[in-house]
């Protein structure tokens, strides 16, 4: 299984329009089981290795928990956005849709979150995440959300407009609470 999720990982990372294609198309029926399967594993990952990096101690394992919990805020939060913002332009998309975006897309930001061992390298990394994020949701949008051409551009702007602004508040609280119960570096 870890196998299968490094390979979607590496390939959403690499060659984001054949991945697409494959994500549109596998039997997945419930947004538990995109959530279960794919983004916890990853998650935990990142913020395993955030936490290696901060040194295991009380606080320590306090912000974990806390980053573990935002990114899942995170990704429900901005799963419902976009689906309310796809309903807005007629797109055919269901929570599924939406939910695979979001988890597929999200890769980057969750990657960064390692950085957050460190303030500087915490935002910048941050920005970037979030930025390939945005270009990976631009890549798979008309894939996973089959909106009418001339509704297309509007859809993403607004996509990604609701990706930058939940990454960005999502960051900002995560930075603010390492600032408060970690030691600066």
């Amino acid at each position: 299984m870890l196998i299968n999720i490094l390979k979607r990982a590496v390939g959403m990372l690499l060659s984001p329009n054949t991945e697409w294609l494959t994500v549109k198309n596998e039997p997945i029926y419930d947004h538990a089981e995109i959530v279960r399967d794919f983004a916890l594993p990853i998650v935990f990952v990142s913020i395993f290795i955030m936490l290696s990096l901060i040194g295991v101690s009380k606080q320590g394992v306090l912000f974990a928990i806390a980053a573990f919990v935002l990114t899942f805020l995170n990704l429900t939060l901005t799963s419902g956005l976009l689906l309310q913002v796809s309903r807005r332009f007629d797109s055919s998309v269901d929570m599924v849709a939406s939910t695979k975006l979001v988890v597929f897309s999200s890769i980057p930001f969750w990657l960064s979150l390692t950085f957050l061992s460190t303030h500087f390298l915490a935002f910048l990394a941050g920005l970037l995440g979030t930025g390939y994020s945005i270009v990976l949701a631009k890549v798979g949008l008309p894939t996973m959300f089959s909106p009418a051409k001339e509704e297309k551009n509007k859809l993403f702007g607004l996509s990604a407009l609701a990706i930058l602004f939940v990454n960005f508040i999502t960051l900002s609280i995560l930075i603010a609470i390492k600032r408060l119960v970690l030691p600066t570096d």
